[in-house]
């Protein structure tokens, strides 16, 4: 009897949740900009389509836009500047 509910259930239950989940990229990955490329490496914080504030980690980088005005601070985006590297990222699980 429980085998047979599973049965039934289970595949109703998976479609539905599938069919909420992204599948794959929809377009190409958006390239980063060329005025980044000093930072390579670091976060910055960008405002307005210019870097405002610059840090080797996170927190050095909270603290320098705590020194900024407040209408820089709040239009300000944090964010990674990756270094160019060939690995190759595996998922498990």
């Amino acid at each position: 009897m429980i085998a047979r509910v599973w049965r039934i259930w289970l595949p109703r239950v998976l479609r539905a949740y599938r069919g909420t989940m992204p599948i794959g990229r929809r377009g190409a990955p958006v390239p980063q900009s060329p005025s980044l490329e000093p930072f390579r490496g670091q976060w910055v914080a960008v405002a307005n389509g210019k870097v405002v504030a610059a840090g080797k980690d996170s927190r050095e980088l909270a603290f320098r836009l705590s020194k900024l005005p407040d209408s820089v601070r709040r239009a300000a985006v944090m964010q990674k500047v990756h270094k160019p590297s060939s690995e190759i990222l595996v998922g498990m699980g």
